[in-house]
């Protein structure tokens, strides 16, 4: 009687959605433009039921409204008048509805999350995928969809870098068309390419990658035009607004995306990427990541485990000997494990596993999301330390499992990682401080009691140790005399604790000398994990790894050498044991072929991986792996690039058939580096450093290849020179004595293969400039590198507008550095030496000795010369370590000059590198030791020496450091204004040598300088700030450039900034002024009523 419900319920033509159910009330369809009504078939349950669609007159057909929902509402009613009302709800779509349905690219996933209102998406595509598929869903058949032009699910295809498809949807009726985007960025290849025609190489080669660009940029207006890879202008522009070759300033919408270029690059040819095995077919360069994956040529990664087994030392008996170290728990261990609180080993350790599970999904995964407040940085550092907690306590509980002992070594070594990549401070360190602190709390009371109770017995605090002992001894019988046996017991706490008072400093000595580090701590855990269980594999490996890394290459073959006979097919244990025994001057023969082999093999699985990376649409996380030490071959890990290093000095001196060269291993080295550094969260770590300096490094390597080779190719090795040129300037690295010796040597290199380019003189210029300012005091200064820096500038100015080809000036032929390369040039080639007849490269000898000119350093001196074939007319400067190029030859004063102090020739080489830490350190010392200032033959350059503001900004300063010629320095710093406008530095050195006689001439200065808009930046609140500086200091309260500048200054750096001044004018009753000064920082008219009532209230007004 009372059943209201239906058994059936369609609406033809209409598929209604969700399939039918009586006990489900809504339903919704969407049908095309041509269907104009639907018809309604229901079916009641109860055959005395009866059921209508209302509104609809009692029709079953119900006409549909076009571009519009219909709502049909369905009432059943009962024979008892009970009622229940189904929905129905259809679209019918309107005939000039151009909006997609759907829209899909194979292989990928687009962002944001389909939606036919948006019309801008973005996708990333595997390197390998040359094309795709984009297939546009239209919302009836009658659409029309077209993919660039094309029909829609054609394939599409793509640049090497970005492509931007237009998916084009036309209405069923025509009448309308609608646009969507998608940009298709391709994967960057993380392998070096070479195009084949070296003009067009050289064109579209990235100064910082060395490798054709990827999305090339150029700088609007840049003369010579500027352009690079996307990620190297991102990273060299995001602090620093200038041009990153020339150090001008980046005009208003300077970027542009260079797409002739970039489809010049697209279609290149470029040798196989497997030539060093013999490859000679030439590959298309949209199509290189195809050829990677399926060439022929592709070299297995197939480790043959014979290759170890059948070593001596794999069959000698000789046990893993770790008698020397002792495990016991430290006192930073220890003081962990007092942290925790109670629980089960197994508890602890499900709640280490979660604390790095929230740790990984707190690491900023790109620079938007950097840490920078307080919180998420303690955030994350309290993950790492409760991790480090819980395994200390499972250790402190059951120390036998060396599994324990690995956990927390990893968490430790995380903690390291944490400080080097993102500058976090060391928490975990600064906990265990705080423990410290804690515990010398603590101790500070026992001697507080204990002096008190000698005080009582009548013992001065300085009496000896004996004496207090037994004031404290005769209190605690006294107590126990007494009846009071607890504080007795007390009392003999403190006896016990202060008679070990005698080895106090010893025993503080040994508690800090294990905590001053974290890779020392770790290195600890996996030494103490290791000799638990021999058999641990990854024990072994990271004891092994950090003992290498320590410099302690002895040892750490032995156990690396264990490492391989546990996993002979590790590709990680081979790696290490290939560089531990290369950094052994003693291994020879075959046990040095083949450690170079294992470090061969470690790079082509370092390049897979790399491969597998940009082989996917999706950017994964760095590895599965828990802790980032655990994934060896992660792209910033700058232990692996030392071992590129070695790897590419070991087949400069025995290159060897199937193995990539030695510059293909400093291009990789190049290009995976930039990468790094441009995806790096921030400049301020010590990984960013050191990142830099490997950079530096590689950079200036394949220059000394290219300067080796014969014959020489000039304008490359010239434009290799500015590019690192630049790249020094752009780093982020102290300008101290390494890096300035660098910079000169790159900057003699350019003036020697062309003495006649202006921009080289500039750059060297700069470099003798900053030599001199380097000096804290300009009295210790050798006056010869002002000399020379005014020089090279004022024949840097004579040559504009004229071709930079032909011989030195007199000028530059008489400076010092040029003249021990002249002498060096006519002297008899050295003796061949062993560090020099083990270098080879496959075209000739190198500059470099590689390896072995690190270990025989005793005998290198400043007189060490090149044995380079004399029918190239080059030989080997004094090199930087020397401080034959830079000093004087003379200083009859007794003063230190910058390159004596910086690179003394007496100077004991460095060791090899022994830590990651120390990367920065060993990688510049290697390029001062190495480096060479070498000439080329002269060359008939086609282009002319362009203008340069930069040149005349450098004598000014140079001219304003002299005693004579300072009005000349201002004669330059008014051509750099007329020439550079905007650029702030003129305007500020210039002022300040005005403002010393004629203050207000400096303000009139500072007011030509053009205001930036809207947009001003920290440099125009400098001159703002300085302007008003003046006027206040001069009482020019009345100038109408005060108002101006205090309010452009107090709209960028706040209102607060004008505290002092605003004081100042409050005394002078300058009440007008104040009042527009506020206004106008605040952009507020001062008949405002809030305004007002604040003007009251300061008794402005």
């Amino acid at each position: 009687m009372d059943d209201c419900d239906l058994t059936k319920l369609l609406a033809s033509p209409a598929l209604l959605q969700p399939k039918f159910d009586r006990n489900i009330l809504e339903y919704e369809s969407t049908v095309p433009s041509s269907v104009e009504e639907v018809k309604f078939s229901c079916l009641t349950s109860d055959t005395g039921a009866s059921y209508q669609l209302v509104g609809n007159n009692g029709e079953k057909t119900v006409p549909l409204k076009a571009g519009k929902l219909n709502e049909i509402r369905i009432e059943v009613s009962a024979e008892d008048g009970t009622t229940k009302n189904y929905y129905v709800l259809i679209k019918r779509l309107s005939p000039s509805d151009a909006s997609l349905k759907n829209l899909t690219i194979s292989n990928t996933t687009i962002r944001p999350q389909f939606s036919p209102d948006c019309v801008e998406y973005f996708a990333t595509v595997p390197v390998s995928s040359p094309q795709v598929v984009v297939t546009a869903t239209p919302p009836e058949e009658k659409c029309v969809v077209t993919v660039e032009n094309s029909e829609a699910e054609s394939k599409v295809t793509l640049t090497l870098s970005e492509t931007r498809l237009k998916v084009t949807v036309a209405s069923a009726d025509g009448s309308q068309t609608k646009d969507y985007f998608v940009m298709v960025q391709r994967k960057q290849l993380p392998w070096p390419i070479y195009i084949k025609d070296k003009k067009l190489a050289k064109e579209m080669e990235c100064p910082m990658m060395l490798t054709p660009m990827y999305h090339p940029v150029a700088i609007a207006g840049s003369n010579p035009k500027t352009v690079m890879s996307k990620p190297c202008m991102d990273a060299l522009t995001r602090r620093s607004k200038v041009n990153p070759l020339t150090g001008e300033n980046l005009p208003t919408d300077w970027r542009v995306i260079d797409s002739e270029l970039d489809a010049q690059i697209n279609v290149a040819t470029i040798t196989s990427p497997y030539y060093y095995r013999g490859c000679t077919e030439d590959v298309s360069l949209s199509s290189v990541g195809q050829k990677i994956k399926s060439d022929s040529n592709k070299p297995t990664l197939e480790l043959d485990v014979n290759e170890i087994t059948d070593t001596e030392w794999y069959k000698s008996a000789k046990p893993l000997d770790l008698t020397q170290h002792k495990v016991e728990v430290r006192n930073w261990e220890r003081r962990l494990q007092q942290m925790a609180v109670g629980g089960k080993c197994e508890t602890k350790l499900k709640e280490a596993e979660e604390n790095m599970k929230c740790y990984w999904s707190k690491l900023p995964t790109s620079h938007t999301d950097a840490l920078v407040r307080d919180e998420e940085k303690f955030a994350i550092t309290g993950e790492l330390r409760e991790a480090a907690i819980a395994y200390a306590a499972c250790i402190g509980e059951t120390s036998a499992y060396s599994s324990f002992h690995l956990q927390l070594g990893h968490v430790l070594e995380e903690q390291h990682y944490l400080k080097q990549v993102y500058g976090i401070g060391l928490e975990i360190g600064k906990v265990q401080s705080t423990i410290g602190a804690d515990d010398d709390a603590k101790e500070s009371s026992k001697m507080e009691e204990c002096l008190a109770i000698c005080a009582l017995k009548g013992v001065l605090p300085g009496a000896p140790i004996a004496e207090q002992l037994k004031a404290i001894d005769s209190e605690y019988k006294s107590l126990l005399e007494a009846g009071q046996s607890g504080r007795a017991d007390h009392v003999q706490g403190l006896y016990a604790w202060r008679s070990k008072e005698a080895n106090k400093d010893m025993k503080t000595a040994l508690q800090f000398s294990d905590q001053s580090d974290l890779l020392t701590q770790a290195h600890l855990k996996y030494m103490d994990a290791m000799k638990k269980d021999k058999k641990d594999f990854h024990a072994v490996l990271h004891a092994g790894r950090l003992t290498t890394e320590n410099g302690l290459f002895n040892e750490a073959v032995e156990i690396l050498q264990h490492a391989s006979k546990l996993d002979p097919k590790s590709a990680e244990a081979r790696f290490l044991l290939g560089y531990a025994l290369c950094s052994q001057t003693d291994i020879v023969g075959a046990q040095r072929d083949a450690a170079v082999k294992y470090l061969h093999q470690g790079l082509q699985h370092w390049l897979q991986r790399r491969f597998e990376e940009a082989d996917v649409s999706e950017t994964p996380r760095t590895s599965n792996a828990t802790f980032h030490c655990d994934d060896l071959w992660r792209i910033s890990n700058v232990f692996v690039y030392r071992a590129f290093f070695v790897l590419a000095d070991e087949l400069r001196r025995n290159p060897k058939q199937d193995y990539r060269t030695p510059q293909d291993i400093l291009h990789i080295i190049t290009l995976n580096v930039s990468s790094a550094i441009c995806s790096s969260f921030t400049r301020k770590s010590d990984l960013f450093q050191q990142l830099e300096w490997i950079l530096l490094t590689s950079h200036h390597q394949l220059i000394e290849i290219l300067a080796a080779a014969t014959p020489i190719d000039v304008d490359l090795v010239a434009q290799r020179c500015k590019f690192l040129s630049a790249m020094i300037g752009s780093s982020s690295l102290p300008r101290d004595s390494k890096l300035l010796n660098f910079q000169k040597k790159v900057s003699q290199q350019l003036v020697l293969l062309n003495p006649c380019d202006s921009e080289a003189l500039r750059l060297l210029g700069s470099c003798q400039l900053n030599f001199y300012d380097s000096f804290p005091q300009p009295k210790d200064a050798d006056p010869r590198f002002l000399t020379y820096a005014i020089e090279c500038f004022e024949t840097s100015m004579s040559l504009e507008g004229k071709p930079a080809a032909g011989e030195a000036y007199k000028q530059i032929q008489a400076q010092q550095w040029w003249i021990d390369h002249a002498a060096s040039k006519v002297k008899p080639p050295a003796a061949t030496s062993k560090a020099h007849t083990s270098n080879s490269t496959t075209t000739s000898p190198p500059k470099r000795g590689g390896k072995t000119a690190a270990t025989s350093t005793a005998t290198a001196s400043s007189s060490r010369k090149s044995t380079t074939p004399a029918t190239r007319g080059r030989g080997r400067g004094g090199s930087i370590r020397s401080g034959r190029v830079a000093a004087p030859a003379s200083n009859k004063a007794g003063k230190v000059t910058t390159s004596a102090k910086s690179t003394p020739s007496g100077k004991t080489q460095p060791a090899k590198s022994t830590s990651a830490g120390s990367v920065e350190k060993s990688e510049s010392e290697k390029m001062e030791k190495n480096m060479s200032v070498t000439a080329a033959p002269p060359v008939v350059a086609a282009k002319r020496n362009n203008p340069s503001f930069l040149t005349r900004l450098g004598l000014a300063r140079a001219l304003n450091k002299t005693e004579d010629r300072k009005s000349e320095a201002r004669d330059m710093y008014e051509q750099v204004i007329d020439m550079a406008p905007e650029h702030h530095d003129a305007y500020i050195e210039l002022a300040e040598i005005l403002v010393v006689s004629d203050p207000l001439a400096a303000v009139d200065l500072y007011c030509k300088f053009p205001c930036s808009g809207e947009e001003k930046n920290f440099d125009d609140a400098f001159i703002s700030g300085e302007v008003v500086h003046i006027l206040m200091k001069e009482q020019q309260y009345d100038d109408p450039h005060l108002l101006t500048h205090m309010v452009k200054w107090g709209q960028i750096m706040g209102f607060g900034i004008l505290d002092k001044h605003i004081a100042t004018l409050e005394a002078k009753l300058k009440n007008d002024l104040l009042r527009k000064t506020y206004c106008g920082i605040n952009r507020k008219a001062e008949d405002d009523s809030e305004v007002l009532q604040f003007f009251k209230f300061k008794c402005w007004i």
